[in-house]
């Protein structure tokens, strides 16, 4: 198999995760929201909970597991993010979490996801 770009990789992964957690009875609001300081891959709804899902995608696991590719250093980022969002869509009474979706492909048409409920916490920013 030839390896794709790493951004075509990306929008697969991002595309079979929201195919995945809507499956799980999530609703998708936002995909790829961007502002200056960076992008939530996917913003959803379960329940009363806003969940704002990292999507880590890899061809092979020379470099780690996807999930490792998540540091403290982006989930402050995802934090600062997920502060902006909610202060421009009037949604801070909320509930919030932050999963990650991690794809491992197994072949053309084959790929093992795992969803990270809770993957991490809010990280204050100061």
């Amino acid at each position: 198999m030839a390896e794709e770009t790493n951004q075509a990789l990306g929008r697969r992964g991002e595309e079979a995760a929201a195919v995945f957690l809507q499956g799980l009875g999530q609703t998708i609001i936002a995909r790829n929201w961007r502002c200056r300081m960076g992008e939530i891959d996917l913003i959803t709804r379960e329940g009363d909970t806003l969940v704002f899902c990292e999507v880590k995608t890899r061809q092979s696991l020379r470099a780690g597991h996807p999930v490792e590719a998540v540091t403290l250093q982006k989930q402050t980022r995802y934090s600062r993010l997920a502060d902006i969002w909610l202060s421009r869509h009037d949604q801070g009474d909320r509930s919030l979490r932050f999963d990650v979706v991690s794809i491992c492909v197994t072949g053309p048409h084959r790929a093992e996801i795992s969803l990270f409920r809770s993957a991490f916490s809010y990280v204050e920013v100061r």
